[in-house]
């Protein structure tokens, strides 16, 4: 009788432990964010990793890192002859220790180029296939098997038309299609995608891109996917039907796409109003996302407002990420997280 009282308590005790060990499991976005095979990620420089608090809530909440200028080319690539990878490697080397995809961002871009590059504009004398085909097949060679996805082409595109770009005034529109190509030959087995602004709703801009795309499929040009940035602000409406039609076109034509870029800006003084408004907005996205298994990311630009672009570029104290300046989660995220946890 002791014998089978004594067993009873050891069950009891270990089931109680299994509860425990239940109550303490990970909630974190991450989690929920693989169960359902979605990317969930935040842009991020180098030095931030040193920020104890930052690097926790990396690696806890995300799956996924895109570097935010450490790619580019005036970090990457600020002499003709020589690459400095070391700002780049810090945040792939803790990505992959930390079991997580990067996307690199980005092979061209009309911003944030080096000097020497600039100087060569409109010289006739100079092969500027040949600079941009050196650049993205060593970029891309050094990250072969460690970029998930690369954003090939950045913000190409101007309304209804070809932004005059420093590559598309000195090779012309086919800049893009050689892109794709050269970064496809480089490392077959990244995917590639063009990322634009404001190509969120059906608009002539995204019809534009729409043509392109289906221009360079037909040409069979390597390409995977669309990433829509989403740099909202809490005041500008987003016509959400209009952004699922649109997504479904693009989708219909075979492509992934990702949400790249997402924050949503607030102005003036943060009160309880804006904050659930933010979050609605937040949870609508996340919603499309969790609707279509070909929306594969939702990447966050800054994981909290102490490092956000918007309170360096424009010193705004209220710049829209889910994480406050203490790494504190705000209703947003919770808004996203119901969302990750529905079936």
């Amino acid at each position: 009788m002791f014998k089978k009282f004594f067993c009873f308590i050891i069950l009891l005790v270990f089931s109680n432990c299994n509860k425990i060990i239940d109550n303490t499991e990970d909630k974190s976005l991450r989690k929920y964010a693989k169960n359902s095979n979605i990317l969930i990620g935040t842009a991020i420089e180098s030095i931030q990793l040193e920020d104890i608090k930052f690097a926790e809530t990396l690696k806890r909440e995300f799956n996924y890192i895109t570097p935010e200028n450490s790619m580019k080319w005036g970090f990457i690539h600020s002499k003709r002859y020589e690459f400095d990878f070391d700002r780049a490697d810090k945040i792939v080397d803790f990505a992959l220790k930390n079991n997580m995809k990067v996307r690199g961002h980005t092979l061209i871009w009309h911003i944030e180029n080096p000097e020497w590059l600039l100087k060569l504009e409109n010289d006739t004398s100079v092969n500027f296939e040949n600079i941009l085909a050196y650049h993205i097949k060593t970029v891309v060679k050094h990250y072969k098997g460690k970029v998930y996805a690369w954003d090939v082409i950045n913000e190409a595109l101007e309304y209804n038309r070809y932004k005059e770009t420093f590559w598309y005034k000195n090779i012309g529109e086919d800049y893009i299609e050689k892109a794709l190509k050269w970064t496809h030959k480089e490392d077959p087995n990244a995917k590639l995608f063009i990322n634009d602004n404001m190509i969120e709703e059906i608009n002539p801009k995204s019809d534009f891109l729409y043509e392109l795309v289906n221009n360079l499929l037909s040409k069979n040009v390597p390409l995977d996917g669309i990433g829509f940035q989403f740099h909202l602000k809490l005041n500008n409406s987003l016509d959400m039907e209009s952004v699922e039609k649109n997504i479904k076109r693009f989708l219909e034509l075979g492509l992934e796409i990702n949400f790249t870029e997402v924050d949503i800006e607030t102005e003036g003084e943060l009160t309880e109003e804006k904050l659930e408004k933010q979050a609605t907005i937040y949870k609508k996205l996340m919603i499309l996302v969790k609707k279509y298994d070909k929306v594969t990311a939702f990447t966050t630009w800054g994981l909290s407002d102490k490092y956000s672009w918007i309170v360096r570029e424009y010193d705004n104290k209220n710049p829209g990420l889910i994480f406050d300046e203490e790494f504190n989660p705000k209703l947003a995220y919770y808004k996203i997280k119901e969302i990750l946890q529905l079936p």
